[in-house]
C-alpha cells in the first residue's frame, strides 16, 4: 500500500469463527495498543507510520496470523500552505493550512502582523488550523499577516512569502457624545467627534442638559466630554450596559470609578504637563511601557484612585499613584459596591484637539479597547 504523508489508511480482515475471534493488529511484528477490531485505521500518515502490518485472528480453536501488508509513506516535498483566514472576533483570527501541521505553527516569532496590531498568542486547535489572540484594531484598517518558518509534518516549510490581508468587519457603531452645546462645539469636542467618525462611526451629539440613558437609547456606545457640566449628568449613566468613555473627572465618583473626595479619591493636576505614564500596555492601549507624550501642550490632567478591580494603564507622570487612564469590565465591581453593567474607560482631562501623534493613537487605541470583547 502506498500513499502520501497526511493521507488516511485503512486495513480490514474479514474471519469467521466459532466461537466469534478476537483481533490483535500488529506493526513489524509488535502488538499495536487499542488495536482489536477486524479493521485499523491510520489517520494523517507520517514516515513513522511505514512499515509491515498483520493482524492475529484467535478464538478457542487457536490462532491464525493474516498476511503481512506493507505500508509505504510515499516522500512528502510539497509545500503547505496558508488556505484561509477568518475573523472569529475582534481579538481572535483562525488560520486553516492544507494539510497536518507541526507545533512550529504556535510559535509566535512565525507570524507578524502590521499597523501597529500585536500578536498574544497561537493555539493549535486542529491539525490543520491555528487560532491567533490578537490585539484590538481599527475596525476600518486593511491589516496585513505574514506566516514564515511553520512546517508541515514532513517538515516542508511554508514559502516565506506567504502572506494574507484582513479587517474586523466590524459594524459600525453610533456613540452618544455628550457635550455643553451640539450648536456650537469646542475645538476639542469637534477634534473628538473627528477622531471617532474616522474610524468609521458615527456620533450623535447630546446637550448635557437633557443627557440620559433614555435620550441616548439609540447609541451603542457613550462618550461623556471634560467640557461638560458635571452636575448636569452626575450618575445618570451608573448602570447603563453601554461601553462608556468617561472624559470628565469630577465624574469618576459618580460613575463608580473611584470613590468619592475631590483631592484624595479624584482630581486635577496642580501641575501643567504635556506626558502620561504608561505602566501597562495589555489592553492594547499603548505600544510600550514608559513616559509618553500625548499633547502638544501643557495642560493639567485629571486623574483618579479606582478600585481594585481597574486595570490602570497610565498615571500621571509626577505622581504614579494618581491613575490618568483606567479600565473597568462589564462585571467589575465599583467603588461604591455594585457592579458595572458594562466597560468603562476613564481620560485624563482631555484636549484632542492638540493631541500630539502619540496622543492621537493612544485615543484611537482606546476607542477600540472599549468597542472589543480584549480584555
Amino acid at each position: 500500500v502506498e500513499t502520501d504523508h497526511g493521507e488516511d489508511v485503512v486495513f480490514s480482515v474479514v474471519a469467521t469463527g466459532n466461537p466469534s475471534p478476537d483481533y490483535q493488529w500488529r506493526k513489524d511484528g509488535v502488538a499495536l495498543d487499542a488495536a482489536t477490531s477486524n479493521s485499523l485505521s491510520i489517520t494523517s500518515v507520517t514516515n513513522a507510520d511505514a512499515g509491515s502490518y498483520d493482524v492475529v485472528v484467535t478464538n478457542a480453536q487457536g490462532s491464525v496470523v493474516s498476511d503481512a501488508a506493507e505500508l509505504t509513506v510515499l516522500a512528502d516535498t510539497t509545500a503547505p500552505t496558508l488556505e484561509s483566514l477568518s475573523v472569529i472576533d475582534a481579538s481572535t483570527l483562525l488560520l486553516t493550512f492544507s494539510e497536518p501541521m507541526t507545533a512550529s505553527v504556535t510559535l509566535l516569532t512565525n507570524y507578524s502582523i502590521d499597523q501597529g496590531a500585536t500578536l498574544l498568542a497561537a493555539d493549535q486547535d486542529s491539525p490543520t488550523t491555528v487560532i491567533l489572540t490578537i490585539t484590538v484594531f481599527n475596525t476600518a484598517t486593511i491589516y496585513n499577516l505574514s506566516v514564515t518558518g511553520v512546517q508541515d509534518l514532513a517538515l516542508n516549510t511554508i514559502a516565506n512569502d506567504t502572506a494574507t490581508t484582513f479587517s474586523l468587519g466590524v459594524s459600525t457603531v453610533e456613540f452618544a457624545f455628550i457635550v455643553p452645546n451640539p450648536d456650537s462645539l469646542s475645538s476639542a469636542d469637534a477634534a473628538v467627534q473627528d477622531a471617532i467618525e474616522a474610524l468609521g462611526h458615527s456620533v450623535a451629539l447630546v446637550d448635557d442638559n437633557i443627557a440620559t440613558p433614555t435620550t441616548t437609547g439609540t447609541s451603542q456606545a457613550v462618550i461623556i466630554s471634560s467640557t461638560i457640566s458635571h452636575t448636569r449628568v452626575n450618575a445618570s449613566f451608573l448602570n447603563d450596559s453601554r461601553p462608556i468613555f468617561i472624559w470628565e473627572y469630577q465624574l469618576f465618583d459618580d460613575m463608580g470609578l473611584t470613590g468619592s473626595g475631590s483631592g484624595t479619591n479624584l482630581g486635577r493636576d496642580t501641575l501643567s504637563n504635556r506626558n502620561i505614564n504608561l505602566v501597562d500596555t495589555s489592553t492594547g492601549i499603548g505600544n510600550a511601557i514608559g513616559v509618553v507624550e500625548i499633547t502638544r501642550g501643557n495642560r493639567k490632567d485629571g486623574w483618579g484612585i479606582p478600585g481594585a478591580d481597574a486595570l490602570v494603564v497610565a498615571t500621571l507622570e509626577n505622581d504614579t499613584t494618581r491613575a490618568a487612564i483606567f479600565s473597568y469590565q462589564s462585571g467589575d465591581t465599583r467603588a461604591d459596591g455594585g457592579s458595572f453593567a458594562g466597560r468603562r474607560l476613564a481620560w485624563p482631562h482631555g484636549a484632542a484637539d492638540v493631541f500630539s501623534i502619540e496622543g492621537a493613537a493612544l485615543f484611537e487605541q482606546s476607542i477600540n479597547w472599549l468597542l472589543s470583547t480584549q480584555p
